[in-house]
């Protein structure tokens, strides 16, 4: 508002420089290397005018020039970079390992490990069974809160897979904390316990998960008749309204 004011005060008093110079007709004489210019006042003020108009733009665009220049760099590389993670993320749900793994390597040049640039990274070296790539992926998705429970989450089934049952079990354990409510954390975590023979804590998670409604009692059970059947330790799941006498 403060710069369309100070425009129309501008172009008032320009006006009115006009009118007068109309009104008080007279010529300017110029002489340059033996030649003469001879123009009406009023042509010579708007030539004025202009002159100053062109060279304050000039200098603006050599101050802000490479800030302009950097700003439409960055947008640039910001939109191929998006396209890139789409077609990339496309790839990767379509099972096209080769052409995840090809744009992933674009993405993460264009934008280094970012949320969704660590994710593509990880689907694509898991599509590829490239453990220590997807590894790494996961690993750097700690340092973003978005992307802190996923990662330790696959952390966690990797170590199991690798039979590293500790690592795992601490992987587990700090999903879970970040997101009590997940399933998909306590089922990486009942997995870690059972492997470690752990029943009693398996049996005391399910039983949590059915009260907190992260499982139903039939999803516990199916768990603990394929995980746990072979201990005699194990009995039913608890049903809710057990729990609730």
């Amino acid at each position: 508002m403060s710069r369309l004011i100070v425009v129309l005060l501008v172009a008032g008093v320009a006006a009115l420089a006009a009118m007068w110079l109309a009104d008080h007709d007279g010529s300017v004489l110029i002489a340059i290397a033996g030649y003469e210019i001879r123009m009406r006042v009023i042509v010579a003020a708007a030539l004025l005018l202009l002159a100053f108009a062109a060279l304050y733009a000039f200098i603006r665009l050599i101050l802000r020039g490479p800030a302009k220049l950097s700003a439409f760099l960055t947008a640039r590389r910001a939109r191929t970079a998006y396209h890139a993670l789409a077609r990339g993320l496309i790839a990767a749900a379509a099972g096209e390992a080769a052409e995840a793994e090809h744009i992933s390597h674009q993405v993460e040049k264009l934008v280094g490990a970012q949320p969704l640039s660590l994710l593509l990274k990880a689907e694509a070296a898991r599509l590829t069974g490239d453990q220590m790539r997807e590894e790494a992926a996961y690993t750097a998705m700690l340092a973003h809160n978005e992307t802190a429970f996923l990662g330790l989450r696959n952390l966690a089934r990797l170590a199991l897979a690798r039979g590293s049952k500790d690592q795992a079990l601490d992987y587990a354990q700090r999903a879970q904390a970040l997101k009590p409510k997940s399933a998909s954390a306590t089922e990486v975590l009942f997995d870690v316990r059972a492997a470690r023979g752990e029943w009693g804590e398996a049996r005391t998670l399910l039983d949590s998960a059915v009260q907190a409604k992260v499982f139903s009692a039939d999803t516990a059970q199916k768990r603990a008749a394929l995980i746990l059947a072979p201990s005699d330790a194990f009995a039913e799941v608890t049903r809710p309204q057990e729990l609730a006498s």
